[in-house]
């Protein structure tokens, strides 16, 4: 071998191995695209990053009918790689990845807040095996160790009209659970996730309570309300309002809420008065709300009394606004009409268009005045 040409031989191998290796870092379109999905779940963000194979191929050909089973093997296959049999990676390329900001329940199963490898084992009845695994550095599940399972859930699949690009979504998603689905092909595979958004919520908010937040009694308030709103822990929403109460004084919002959580609470008798005290410090527009609330809820009778004190609000103050007097009658008028009062109702509403401050209310008074009236008149029948 001429040993002169040795220098240009590794020359020309270096500028090969170089070459390559730029080759390596290009980033080009893929045929499956690189893709992901974000949801909150009540407080709790769950991720999904994941590569998306087409039913049809690159060449043209349509696989339909031909993704279970074949393109997309039934159980663990056979890899030449030390690591062993592999689970399919649930997508195409890098492994797919599904992150939980908290811990989380899937199919009732417990998996601890991280970021997982996710795969699947498709099974040929009708079922699937569920893998997130602690290794997500992956590409593909070639280095798939099953000693790196945080969970393994068995899920059965549903049958769907034939979907080309795989695609992962939320749907039934509620402050407390959601169903999340890859579809692809005509296979669905739906699994649950829960979160105690509950036990969740008291820590965020206790937390943010600390911080600047803490300084506004409406924010004891909103936290509250949530609870009141989404049948949590009533017990801790007294808590947060009580240490408004004594932190910021009483306001009519603060002692309606907590008399909003008695009610929950089953302590009727101890509501009731908690409510006295608010009607006390509330405005007459707080007033009006709460009876506007009252008949919401087919509480007529309580509406009346409250729309009725109302009134006596209004000459107690010392200077009375139009704006005042248009609330008070219109709540009157509400009143009355509930109670199918239609007169009272109509003397009232006219009393509320005498005093509305501006047209636009004037008109939606004169609206009103007509409803009682065709109302009376069907009454009278």
């Amino acid at each position: 071998m001429n040993h002169k040409k040795l220098p240009l031989l590794l020359f020309l191998a270096i500028l090969t191995l170089w070459s390559q290796s730029l080759d390596a870092q290009l980033e080009l379109p893929r045929p499956s695209s690189k893709a992901g999905v974000w949801q909150m779940i009540g407080l709790t963000e769950v991720k999904i990053k994941y590569s998306r194979p087409k039913v049809t191929a690159a060449n043209g050909t349509d696989r339909t009918d031909a993704i279970w089973g074949k393109v997309v093997p039934y159980e663990m296959t056979g890899n030449n790689r030390p690591a062993g049999p592999m689970p399919w990676r649930a997508g195409a390329n890098e492994n797919t990845v599904i992150s939980f900001s908290d811990d989380v329940k899937i199919e009732g199963q417990d998996l601890p807040a991280g970021t997982y490898g996710f795969h699947m084992v498709v099974h040929e009845n009708g079922e699937a095996t569920l893998i997130f695994n602690k290794d997500y550095h992956q590409w593909g599940s070639f280095a798939y160790d099953e000693s790196q399972d945080a969970l393994r859930v068995k899920i059965k699949t549903t049958e769907v009209p034939r979907h080309e690009v795989l695609t992962y979504e939320f749907i039934d998603v509620t402050q407390k659970s959601a169903i999340c689905a890859l579809t692809w092909e005509k296979k669905q595979f739906p699994f649950k996730i829960e979160v105690d958004t509950d036990a969740i919520l008291v820590s965020s908010v206790n937390k943010q309570l600390g911080q600047s937040l803490g300084f506004h009694w409406n924010s004891f308030v909103n936290a509250a309300n949530y609870i009141v709103k989404n049948e949590g822990d009533y017990e801790q929403g007294l808590k947060w309002i009580d240490q408004a109460i004594n932190g910021f004084g009483g306001n009519f919002t603060l002692y309606k809420t907590k008399s909003d959580l008695l009610v929950k609470l089953e302590k009727e008798e101890e509501a009731g008065k908690i409510m006295d005290i608010a009607m006390g410090m509330g405005s007459v527009n707080d007033l009006f709300t709460y009876g506007q609330q009252l008949l919401g809820a087919q509480k007529n009778e309580k509406a009346m009394e409250v729309f009725q004190m109302n009134v006596e609000k209004m000459k107690s103050m010392a200077v009375v606004g139009d704006m005042d007097k248009f609330t008070v009658y219109a709540g009157l008028s509400m009143g009355h009409r509930a109670h199918q009062e239609f007169d009272e109702a109509i003397e009232n509403a006219k009393k509320a268009k005498e005093a509305a401050p501006t047209d636009r209310l004037k008109g939606m008074v004169d609206n009103f005045i007509g409803m009682l009236e065709k109302s009376k008149a069907a009454n009278n029948k």
